[in-house]
């Protein structure tokens, strides 16, 4: 298996006859790269551990403890708050510097000193903004979910030493997120899932233990430990040779953060705000109005759908810097072919998985195993499932239209989330469950399907059509 190259897109797209194995066809045609195989590692072994760590939490776990550790995890969540998506924007803006340059495993990075010296700038400007980022983390997410969290008190958790030992150590991840979002825009796609499937395999050995052994909410803290050490693992061993060529002295030439940075940061920031209220707060609303047990079933579903959802999209978003490379090259034609084929291997495993879920809740419920009320009752479990798998569409839409260092209508976006968290709030405060999930779903059909796949063919008509009118000669070029 190897990973994309342009300049070998045929061979990539299953043409060649020199194919000496049938798996290697079968490889080639399902897009398969080494991310991939990462990331569905990762998510084959959550899939495998997924059911030791619900069945641990329901032995050891009291379902309000439940519902404290999903709340943990959507709490961290408000990191939005401070990161502003900027990771997102990170890898889109070094993809487009990338295309120029190269990685020798010996030396670091090569290639003309005008781009190395800005990805060398891009870089240090990370550094010092993520620092300011993680002393904002502890105070909006730590004073945040401080004051979250004692809108349900109890006596019998204890909760607040645990939650601030959480946010020291995701404070420290924070600070490293630019490291990996630049590894990543450079097409390491592969090494970065491979560290993200060490830290899912040892993370839930460790999780496993912590939970046995009686340490309740301290086993989100050491999880995040251990996440913390497979990130500097992955810095300071895998890719040594990297960051130590990525940190030398820049040059003159400088990425320009006022033109070249803001522009998208700020929209892809607001949006990601509204998007916060819109799509992540499904937990937040059952636990203020219907109570931790609530909140835990509608967490445990959610785990599972995001789950199903990372596996099932690993096919595009692991070609996140392929299509910024594509589009600095003017391969448009290219990159629409790879991006539909893509998308369509990605939402059908997203509805074939989420189907079995379903029936295996149905399973679980009609054997009236007790498991089984660990998730949401079976309509809201339906509708979750369906609006989640129909989110993917108009998602990769996005990813397309980040790839070009664009991010439009942002108002239309923005009152979009807003439009969902208002109806998720609004139906799910009287109707639990099944009126969050039925104004998602309904958000998702009548709203977001066919507006961004309007605004995603009107940008791809004007943004191409105007490059090969303003540069036809280089519309081949390397």
């Amino acid at each position: 298996m190897t990973d994309f190259n342009p300049e070998a897109a045929e061979d990539a797209e299953g043409k060649s006859p020199l194919r000496p194995h049938r798996f290697a066809r079968i490889a080639n045609w399902l897009e398969w790269n080494s991310a991939i195989s990462y990331t569905l590692m990762a998510r084959a072994w959550q899939v495998l551990a997924g059911p030791v760590t619900v069945v641990l939490i329901g032995l050891y776990f009291t379902l309000d403890l439940q519902g404290y550790y999903y709340l943990f995890w959507k709490l961290l969540a408000l990191q939005v708050f401070v990161e502003l998506q900027l990771h997102t924007v990170i890898v889109n803006v070094t993809s487009h510097e990338w295309a120029n340059l190269r990685l020798d495993e010996t030396n670091g990075l090569t290639g003309p000193e005008e781009k190395l010296s800005r990805l060398r700038s891009f870089m240090r400007q990370l550094v010092w903004i993520y620092g300011g980022m993680m002393i904002l983390f502890l105070l909006v997410v730590g004073a945040g979910g401080t004051w979250f969290l004692q809108l349900q008190p109890t006596d019998e958790i204890d909760w607040l030493i645990p939650w601030w030992g959480v946010v020291l150590v995701n404070a420290a991840l924070v600070w490293l997120i630019p490291l990996h979002a630049v590894l990543e825009g450079c097409e390491q796609v592969a090494v970065v899932r491979k560290m993200q499937f060490w830290q899912a395999f040892t993370g839930n050995l460790v999780l496993w233990t912590a939970i046995a052994t009686g340490f309740d909410l301290w086993t989100i803290v050491f999880l995040s430990l251990v996440r913390l050490a497979w990130e500097l693992v992955s810095i300071f061993r895998w890719n040594g040779v990297f960051f130590r060529s990525l940190f030398q002295p820049a040059g003159e030439e400088r990425v320009s953060w006022k033109t070249e940075v803001w522009p998208l940061q700020w929209r892809i920031a607001v949006k990601g705000l509204f998007i916060f209220f819109g799509f992540q707060t499904f937990e937040m609303v059952m636990f203020a109005y219907h109570g931790p047990e609530v909140a835990g079933q509608m967490g445990m579903t959610w785990t599972v759908l995001m789950a199903l959802r990372v596996a099932s999209s690993a096919w595009v978003q692991t070609r996140v810097p392929e299509f910024g490379v594509l589009v600095a090259r003017r391969r448009y034609e290219l990159l629409d072919q790879r991006f539909r084929r893509l998308s369509l291997i990605s939402i059908a495993l997203m509805a074939a998985g989420g189907i079995a879920f379903v029936l295996l809740v149905c399973f679980l419920s009609w054997r009236e195993y007790a498991f089984a009320q660990r998730f949401l009752p079976l309509w809201p479990l339906v509708l979750l499932t369906l609006a989640e798998t129909l989110s993917l569409i108009p998602t990769f839409q996005w990813i397309y239209i980040h790839a070009h260092k664009q991010s439009p209508h942002m108002i239309l976006s923005c009152l979009s989330s807003a439009g969902v968290g208002g109806l998720i709030w609004w139906l799910g405060k009287d109707y639990g469950p099944i009126g969050a999930s039925a104004a998602y779903l309904g958000m998702n059909i009548g709203f977001s399907l066919p507006v961004w796949t309007w605004v995603w063919f009107q940008c791809r008509g004007e943004w191409h059509q105007m490059e090969e009118e303003t540069s036809p000669s280089t519309q081949l070029a390397e």
